[in-house]
């Protein structure tokens, strides 16, 4: 890629399919909170440079390692990917210390992957044959991805390159607060480690291989988790040792916003495995073989949850407000 950098620009030309770039934070200091690592009003664009297999498809890892990998870097300003003239391209961003989506982001690409667990690079490639994404071992305890309310989220036009269009946030702690909207799939996951397969029909694959090292809430949707009519929403939780919660609280949205008109064939799917495994698109209801002792409690408030809704926990199940 060819990266050209403006007073508040940030042009990313990607000239091969798949590239990883490794970016160091100019804030060095060691401790001092989060990182402002793109600030309010600047900007970030990746464009297939025309020249991207054929068909301008092109997917990124974005590798924010701080000096101290603790901290947390926050994005909060705009980033687009393009294809041509049109949103496309995958992007991802991964910091070992979690991601902050701050309340001025606004964030419009084709497929967008945030989180704590440095995907594996093969060959210069993070995405394999199989669309899987291998999110190895977390190495901060706890580490958390988050959305902040007012952020806003899209994910679109991959779908008609014969790609999958999806929102994904793995860490060992997701809190979802933002707004997104996603043509084929969102998928939220706490764990410390995970291998997802992102298959273009919205169906997932989603095998946790170690639990999180999280505490009390550890996936919480409070703000907008929308998808297209038809798409698919999967929340899903694996414990270690420790009890864990996974919390759907007032006033959220999952799943979509109901068309007047829509019909059976239209339902969106929603997925809550609450210490599962979820193959082609389903829960697998046997406990997930990362599982410790710990089990996974499921609260739902007073929430629109809309479309065919699966729920498999190993704990105990509440819901309140009308959801």
């Amino acid at each position: 890629a060819t990266i050209t950098e403006g007073a508040t620009t940030t042009d990313i030309a990607v000239q091969t399919t798949q590239v990883v770039i490794d970016w160091v934070p100019d804030d060095t200091a060691v401790g001092g909170g989060n990182i402002d690592f793109q600030p309010v009003n600047t900007t970030a664009t990746f464009t297939d440079g025309g020249v991207v297999d054929g068909i301008g498809y092109f997917a990124v890892l974005n590798r924010i390692i701080p000096v101290d990998p603790t901290r947390m870097v926050e994005l909060n300003g705009t980033i687009t990917s393009l294809v041509g003239s049109n949103v496309g391209g995958t992007i991802f961003f991964y910091s070992p210390g979690g991601i902050l989506i701050g309340s001025s982001a606004v964030i419009n690409v084709g497929s967008l992957g945030l989180t704590a667990n440095d995907p594996r690079v093969n060959g210069g490639e993070f995405i394999n044959a199989f669309n899987q994404v291998e999110f190895q071992q977390a190495t901060q305890a706890g580490a958390t991805v988050t959305t902040a309310a007012g952020s806003s989220i899209f994910t679109g036009g991959n779908s008609a390159l014969g790609f999958a269009s999806y929102f994904a946030m793995v860490a060992p702690v997701v809190q979802h607060g933002g707004n997104s909207f996603s043509n084929t799939a969102a998928a939220m996951i706490s764990a410390d480690a995970a291998l997802i397969t992102f298959s273009p029909d919205g169906l997932f694959d989603i095998q946790v291989t170690s639990g999180t090292s999280g505490t009390g809430k550890t996936l919480s949707v409070s703000g907008n988790l929308n998808t297209e009519l038809g798409g698919y929403t999967y929340l899903a939780a694996v414990p270690k040792n420790d009890a864990i919660t996974m919390a759907i609280t007032a006033g959220a949205e999952v799943g979509f916003d109901v068309a007047q008109n829509a019909t059976a064939i239209d339902a969106s799917t929603v997925i809550l495995g609450a210490g599962s495994i979820i193959s082609d698109g389903n829960v697998i209801e046997v406990i997930s073989p990362a599982s410790g002792s710990g089990t996974v409690d499921v609260e739902i408030g007073a929430a629109n949850i809309a479309g065919t809704t699966t729920i498999w926990g190993t704990g105990s199940l509440k819901v309140t407000g009308g959801a």
